[in-house]
């Protein structure tokens, strides 16, 4: 049996054939070498060598495994176009690098693309944003005709960063997630409140209602602070700050408040974590899971998320003159606090820093060897992975079983991998036969549900995702199938890191991780277990009370409040202030 049969064979018994297992094992042969021309005009160089291949379906594996491949490199890096450079002469890799225009949908409309296509919406949105013109373009040229390779740049400089930037100023961190909002507001350096919303984003089917969350939270948070600052402490309505507060009662607590308050005290500064791809404070991705509502329910997407894109500056009516608003993907968000802990600590960073945050979805921030935060799409949780687990790759891809990004379609995604959906899928696939009383317990408490032939984690008429992620977690500790999932997630993670590597090329060796997923010792033990299986020697760093060195991240782990989980908002108040 050759490699690609084996390969095939692993996908049959619905195991994952990781991609950087394909690209270490298996391929040796011919050359399809992809130039990217990047935002600014320099080009990249990704060389892929394909196997030989015997049959039919072994064809179709090299194809998708090129397709994949392209496909994790736009996500990355966005950019202007690509050029192939191949053996013309081949039938099959011609067709193969001529095919590229339609299988990613070039001359299909936006809201028509489906597929590997979903990731040029997000490239043409940035390049909108970048005011450059064009549209994404693919060519195809014979392989005596490639130019001398490109030589990775070097990067001169190191990440700058003083807590100080905060001093004298009153500022807001927001953390926007897929399940929940988490908010820190300071006033002169120190933690003054703290709040936690729960929302489901998908659900919502208009711009102004998305933006209606965000900026009622900002009032109330803005009345909170100005009831503090003023010794009114006591006025302020606690139970609008914490989970489970509707919109009804934010809106009315920042009624109240603001009737109480003599003064409100406007922001000098707000910083924003947002999940979704943001070039220069612009929301510019509009492909993620959390605008489904808008897009399902909107004649005009781009027009309505056109609304969004704008959030910074529809927020700058809660600053002082002069104040300013940033906002950043909560991936490079993660990444930027961990730099700012690491920094305030003593540590090297010039080898950059990469973080992830393990959520609903996974986020992923990358601090460049200069310390500069990368102006790229960076849509890491997109990635294809997995070329197997044949059987997840049948069902809908909002099915819990599915390895099936819930944007694109596409199988194999890390989406359904390393985030809080990996967890659900393999819990649905591990527990009923290998652990049936937790499983029935699940069942019972609401946390599965049939809905015709689809199986499901409710989010109405109340969402039990988080309900449902804190009680496999609590199990992981006492059941070996239950501990085997976060096994599973850190082997996805790891094959991930792997992939990211080759892509981004960055001389990183360690990722820092946030999230309700690692906030527990006990999952995190087993996660960093799964790694090593796939990556030995990988080194996995939580993000926990160890990582709090900055006068207000340790002001964060005396309060009480998870450091995992709320770390995010505090780095957002320094990356609103900082130079």
């Amino acid at each position: 049996m050759n490699r690609i049969a084996g390969f095939l064979e692993k996908s049959r018994q619905n195991q994952p054939v990781y991609m950087v297992d394909v690209g270490r094992d298996l391929c040796r042969g011919a050359l399809f070498h992809v130039f990217l021309r990047l935002f600014d005009g320099s080009d990249m160089s990704f060389p892929l060598l394909l196997p030989e291949w015997e049959t039919r379906e072994e064809e179709d594996f090299v194809r998708r495994y090129v397709l994949a491949s392209v496909y994790n490199v736009i996500s990355v890096w966005g950019g202007r176009g690509l050029t192939v450079y191949t053996d013309m002469r081949d039938p099959v890799l011609s067709r193969l690098a001529l095919s590229l225009p339609e299988e990613f949908g070039r001359d299909v409309p936006r809201a028509r693309r489906t597929g590997y296509g979903r990731c040029l919406n997000v490239t043409e949105r940035v390049l909108s944003a970048l005011d450059l013109p064009g549209r994404f373009t693919f060519d195809a040229k014979d392989a005596s005709a490639a130019p001398v390779v490109p030589k990775y740049p070097e990067r001169n400089g190191r990440f700058r960063f003083s807590p100080d930037c905060v001093s004298g100023r009153t500022a807001l961190g927001i953390d926007v997630g897929g399940t929940d909002i988490k908010l820190a507001a300071a006033v002169n350096g120190s933690l003054a409140l703290l709040g936690e919303y729960d929302w489901n984003p998908a659900a919502i089917t208009g711009a102004e209602e998305f933006l209606l969350h965000i900026t009622g939270l900002v009032r109330l948070m803005r009345a909170g602070v100005s009831l503090i600052a003023a010794g009114k402490g006591d006025g302020v309505i606690c139970s609008a700050f914490e989970r489970g507060a509707s919109p009804g009662d934010v809106t009315a607590a920042a009624d109240e408040m603001e009737r109480r308050a003599d003064t409100l005290l406007n922001f000098d500064a707000i910083g924003v974590s947002f999940p979704d791809v943001v070039i220069n404070d612009l929301i510019v991705g509009g492909e993620t899971s959390k605008t489904a509502g808008i897009r399902a329910a909107a004649g005009d997407y781009e027009a309505e998320f056109a609304k969004i894109t704008g959030l910074a500056r529809t927020l700058e009516r809660f600053t002082v003159p002069g104040g300013r608003v940033r906002c950043i993907n909560d991936g490079s968000m993660a990444a930027f606090t961990a730099a700012c802990e690491s920094a305030a600590e003593g540590n090297d960073l010039s080898r950059g820093l990469i973080a992830h945050s393990l959520g609903t979805d996974l986020g992923s921030g990358w601090i460049r060897e200069d310390g500069a935060v990368a102006n790229i799409p960076l849509e890491i949780y997109n990635f294809i992975i997995d070329l197997g687990t044949g059987a997840g790759a049948t069902f809908p891809a909002y099915d819990v079983r599915s390895t099936r990004n819930r944007t694109t379609g596409l199988a194999g995604s890390l989406q359904k991998y390393a985030s809080q959906s990996g967890v659900f899928r393999w819990a649905a696939e591990r527990l009923p036969a290998q652990a049936p009383e937790i499983w029935d317990e699940a069942v019972k408490k609401g946390f599965f549900r049939w809905e015709g032939n689809s199986l499901t984690v409710p989010t109405r008429p109340e969402d039990m995702r988080k309900g449902c992620l804190e009680f496999i977690m609590s199990r992981a500790g006492e059941s070996e199938a239950a501990a085997d999932i976060f096994r599973c997630l850190g082997g996805s993670l790891a094959a991930a890191w792997a992939e990211t590597n080759l892509v981004l090329r960055t001389p990183c060796d360690d990722r820092t991780l946030f999230g309700r997923l690692v906030k527990d010792p006990v999952c995190f033990r087993l996660i960093r277990e799964g790694a090593q299986t796939v990556l030995p020697g990988i080194r996995l760093i939580a993000a926990d009370d160890e990582l709090a060195v900055t006068p207000m991240m340790r002001q964060l782990r005396d309060s009480g409040r998870s450091v995992a989980q709320f770390a995010q908002a505090v780095g957002a108040v320094y990356y609103g202030c900082a130079r």
